[in-house]
């Protein structure tokens, strides 16, 4: 696990991790709200609601809800921590 410093200058742990333990951790956080980036977009603010086998279900602000394949999501961020998808 790496630290940097997110762009408020807070301490941030970092880390590069496998498909099932970034699964694992999107799990973690189901019904928070996140900073998430999917495979070339910029980040969105969003909450994740389900994660399934192959699927996230997040809700976007203003109440949209959207499913994204889980190979697509490249990273996400809470409050503490930065999560990045290693490519497998």
């Amino acid at each position: 696990m790496l630290i940097d410093r997110n762009k408020f200058g807070e301490i941030q742990k970092s880390a590069w991790i496998t498909p099932s333990e970034f699964k694992t951790k999107l799990i973690e956080n189901q019904g928070k709200d996140i900073k998430l980036q999917l495979k070339g977009e910029k980040n969105r603010y969003v909450t994740i609601v389900r994660v399934s086998q192959n699927e996230v279900t997040l809700s976007e602000p203003g109440g949209e809800v959207i499913s994204v394949p889980l190979s697509n999501v490249a990273g996400f961020t809470t409050e503490t921590d930065w999560y990045r998808q290693k490519k497998m």
